[in-house]
């Protein structure tokens, strides 16, 4: 009884992994062989070496040192689904760093030979079934060793983005609504930019000059 019991628990286990909740981590559906509403821009903020600001991210043409990595952060839900939020707001309210990383399909600045367009395949979002609905938000961040995370890139002040933050429904098995990133729109990536004090900060700030000027008199 016992081996039957384990037997059937295994059986359990790999069939929650295979089933498991994907969809295509894919923006190339749209794509007509001319510049469209898709694609990712270096912003006007966009660091020296990085691209021109204006042109269309993407990778170099071997793929070995990629000049512009793309993933994805994800969420259970669609909470915050059309919110503006930032990659790093959106990893503070929850979102997690997807293991599926890869590469833009054309050369940086090529924006008639799929520049910004990316076709990653299948991504598999633990702890999910067919039709579980999950946020998520496409990101990109310049990567000169071709082994640098968009938070390694962004704390070196780095160009890096997100997307705007949409609901997808995942698929399993025999379900075809296999959906994926081809209504997305495109974003800028930007050289990290160094944050102002708060306004907080700059009250506490305050605060304190007065109270060394009271304890002076």
């Amino acid at each position: 009884m016992k081996k039957l019991a384990m037997f059937a628990a295994l059986l359990g286990m790999a069939g929650s992994a295979y089933s498991q909740g994907t969809f295509n981590f894919d923006n190339t559906a749209a794509y007509s062989g001319a510049p469209n509403a898709f694609t990712t821009d270096i912003g006007a903020q966009g660091k020296a070496g990085e691209g021109t600001p204006g042109t269309v991210a993407g990778s170099d043409s071997s793929f070995a040192t990629p000049n512009y990595d793309v993933s994805f952060l994800y969420q259970l839900g669609t909470a915050n689904a059309g919110l503006p939020l930032t990659p790093d707001l959106f990893k503070a309210a929850g979102g997690t760093n997807s293991t599926l990383v890869g590469s833009f399909d054309a050369v940086t600045g090529d924006a008639t030979d799929a520049g910004g367009l990316y076709g990653l395949g299948t991504a598999t979002i633990p702890s999910t079934t067919d039709g579980t609905m999950i946020t998520v938000e496409a990101i990109a961040w310049y990567d000169p060793t071709g082994t640098t995370t968009y938070s390694q890139s962004e704390a070196g002040g780095n160009n890096v983005g997100g997307g705007p933050l949409v609901a997808i429904r995942l698929a399993n098995g025999s379900d075809l609504t296999i959906a994926d990133m081809s209504t997305v729109a495109g974003f800028n990536v930007n050289a990290t930019a160094v944050p102002e004090p708060s306004i907080f900060a700059l009250s506490s700030i305050g605060a304190a000059a007065l109270m060394l000027i009271r304890r002076k008199k």
